[in-house]
């Protein structure tokens, strides 16, 4: 499937999860630790057809409220790559502040510039460590 689909102005889904994770940690329905992605919309129906196309790709999709609450699952919310599972998902959305977000992402570029250099990229398990570490 192609991502794009899901990056619509209607909804929001996969803007929360790395390339490589999309990429390597699909699983089928019902395994044990699989991924889950919030999905915003502001019709039900079309968080329902994104959600589907979310669990076509291997992760479990999780209904995270209409867009104007879609700013809990952008860049440096604690959701925002960091492969949680639908059970953890749900309460870390709730846990989102939005005014630390613009602080996180300061502080995250500082971290990955120590950690790994300017002009160089960790690998993805490290890079969900340490995202969990400062968004969480």
């Amino acid at each position: 499937m192609d991502p794009r689909l899901l990056r619509t102005p209607g909804h929001q889904g996969l803007n929360s999860i790395g390339m490589v994770s999309f990429e390597t940690k699909g699983r089928p329905k019902g395994e044990p630790g699989r991924i889950a992605l919030p999905v915003s919309g502001d019709r039900a129906r079309d968080r329902e057809v994104a959600m589907a196309l979310v669990d076509d790709t291997g992760f479990d999709g999780f209904d995270a409220g209409t867009l104007a609450q879609s700013w809990r699952q952008q860049p440096r919310s604690p959701v925002y790559i960091t492969d949680l599972t639908y059970d953890e998902i749900g309460p870390a959305l709730a846990s989102a502040e939005r005014d630390r977000l613009p602080r996180r992402r300061d502080l995250s570029a500082q971290v990955f510039a120590e950690r790994v250099g300017e002009r160089a990229s960790p690998d993805a398990e490290t890079v969900v460590r340490i995202a969990r570490a400062l968004f969480m």
